[in-house]
């Protein structure tokens, strides 16, 4: 009869280990690189759009911001016998236009803090909004029957109470082509 040699357990099984490690699942170098590289193309497609995603928000916001200045203009005129907002009793200018808006005003458009006695109206805004597009609050307020200035974004809003006018002071147009002066 012959004796078969046997190995000791760990010298037997050391193939079967090194099989193992060769059988083990994972993720080899290339399947890695196409992974990144499929991220990458995505990443091209997605950032473009969030980025336009930025600018149409603030373009809505402008036209919300505009639907609710104007708003509020009428609701001032209206109070006022047909008087518009900046009036200071000879001529419009931009601080009248303001503390009427922010604050309480009598029939006459004098203006007090809010809950005054003998000041019925307002206030109309709680602060005037930023132009979203160049943060600017202040408006520039031309008088007369004129075209309005060329929009040069000095200011965050063009006002001109004769021909009821309120605009943004943006020039140039929004992503579908649309002047930001015929919002």
């Amino acid at each position: 009869m012959t004796s078969v040699a046997r190995l000791p357990m760990s010298a037997r099984s050391l193939p079967a280990l090194r099989r193992g490690n060769r059988e083990r699942p994972g993720f080899t170098l290339v399947e890695i690189l196409i992974v990144v590289v499929i991220l990458a193309i995505l990443a091209t497609i997605v950032i473009p759009k969030l980025s336009n995603a930025s600018q149409t928000a603030a373009e809505n916001t402008l036209k919300e911001d505009l639907r609710y200045m104007r708003t509020q203009i009428q609701v001032y005129r209206f109070q006022h016998l047909e008087v518009m907002p900046g009036f200071n009793g000879s001529d419009y200018d931009a601080d009248t236009f303001r503390a009427q808006m922010t604050m309480a005003t009598n029939i006459n458009g004098q203006t007090a803090a809010p809950g005054s006695d003998g000041y019925p109206y307002g206030p109309y805004l709680r602060q005037l909004p930023a132009n979203p597009l160049n943060n600017k609050a202040s408006v520039e307020v031309v008088s007369g029957l004129g075209q309005l200035p060329d929009a040069d974004s000095s200011h965050g809003w063009i006002y001109q109470p004769e021909t009821n006018s309120f605009v943004a002071d943006i020039p140039g147009v929004d992503l579908g082509g649309v002047a930001f002066a015929n919002y």
